[in-house]
């Protein structure tokens, strides 16, 4: 019997479509570089996954660069700024933008985070006080892989209008999940393809027309993707994407409506074992939460849970210690309620979970 997945801020399933194009491309053989007649019917495959891709994210075709994944769009989009002087970014970044934003302050770039408030979003109070005429590049999570909280990127957008900073939305988990526009005030967006039920190794970043020319490629090479971006394209991992892309469009109601009624049972289970979910729910996405449990070891609750469900940990834990978690933090959730905290996310292809034994598990773990 198949333990229930509740993991899918990590990862989703592949949606068996994506799985079937996926296939018959891999029976194909030809470089999308290439010009003869096998080379054109691959790039052809290319251009309407990208097409796919554009139309889920709001920006043109010819705006978006495939990557290997988010990892690799966040550094560009970091990495590929000359002379940037002052950067604005949450504290609740992936470890990806954190690890870049380490790199530009060793180079002398001043690097500033900004406040959130208790429930993990953007103040914008604080982002209004610390934007300077110097200010290079605000970068922000569009949605949490911890809490599932969506930022106020509308808003920001708005406090950015007029201003020439680059606006860099890390939507790993935003993209797929609401399929709403994103403002056209954002510069960078950047999306991985196996958080929207695609394949692992593919992502993109999307750039804008008016700052193409100032971000700077980090890999060079056969003069792929107009320059922007070197190396052959895998082309399945590309189709795999597109076709993501395409069924997101198509079910979005359905997948969401789904999610939320799940979403219904895990909070009653919640509620039962007095859990208190971090985030505001008109904030968090219908696809997970995080939780803090009082008295209970995290670590240890995973491990009892092991049979009930898949569940994932809010702070790293080695070897009893927890490390802290920045975005936590930031909540203002200390370190000792840290390793009470588990996250929980779901999607349309979660199998149900028996909650009664989840209650169990838990109750046993509480203090008497």
């Amino acid at each position: 019997m198949t333990v229930p997945y509740l993991d899918c801020n990590a990862s989703t399933p592949v949606d068996d479509v994506v799985r079937q194009r996926m296939g018959d491309v891999l029976q194909m053989t030809g470089n999308a570089s290439a010009s003869h007649a096998s080379g054109r019917a691959m790039a052809a495959l290319v251009d309407d996954a990208i097409d796919q891709v554009a139309a889920l994210t709001a920006f043109s075709s010819h705006e978006v660069v495939v990557t290997s994944g988010a990892t690799e769009a966040n550094a560009i989009a970091l990495r590929g700024l000359p002379d940037v002087q002052h950067v604005l970014v949450s504290p609740l970044e992936h470890a990806s933008v954190r690890q870049e934003m380490a790199a530009l302050q060793r180079s002398g770039v001043e690097v500033e985070e900004l406040r959130v408030d208790v429930h993990g979003r953007v103040r914008l109070d604080d982002l209004q006080q610390k934007l300077r005429p110097t200010t290079s590049l605000v970068s922000v999570m569009g949605a949490s892989n911890l809490t599932s909280v969506v930022q106020p990127i509308e808003d920001i957008a708005d406090v950015l209008d007029g201003h020439d900073a680059l606006f860099h939305v890390d939507g790993a988990q935003l993209v797929g999940k609401r399929v709403d526009a994103v403002p056209a005030r954002v510069d960078l967006l950047t999306l991985s393809a196996h958080k929207f039920f695609g394949p692992q190794g593919v992502g993109a970043l999307c750039i804008r027309d008016r700052v193409a020319d100032v971000v700077q490629p980090l890999v060079v090479g056969g003069g792929q993707q107009d320059g922007r971006r070197g190396g052959t394209l895998p082309v399945a991992l590309v189709v795999g994407m597109g076709e993501a892309s395409r069924q997101c469009l198509l079910q979005h109601v359905e997948r969401a409506e789904r999610c939320r009624a799940f979403g219904v049972d895990v909070l009653r289970a919640l509620d039962d074992v007095g859990a208190r979910v971090l985030g505001e729910a008109r904030h968090r996405l219908p696809h997970g939460l995080c939780a803090v449990f009082p008295g209970v070891e995290a670590e240890a609750a995973q491990m009892l849970l092991g049979s009930v469900c898949e569940v994932s940990l809010g702070s790293a834990c080695d070897a009893g210690q927890v490390t802290e978690s920045p975005a936590l933090t930031a909540m203002g959730i200390g370190l000792a309620q840290q390793a009470s905290v588990l996250r929980m996310s779901w999607c349309h292809l979660t199998d149900d979970v028996d909650w009664t034994r989840f209650v169990d598990v838990i109750r046993q773990l509480q203090p008497r």
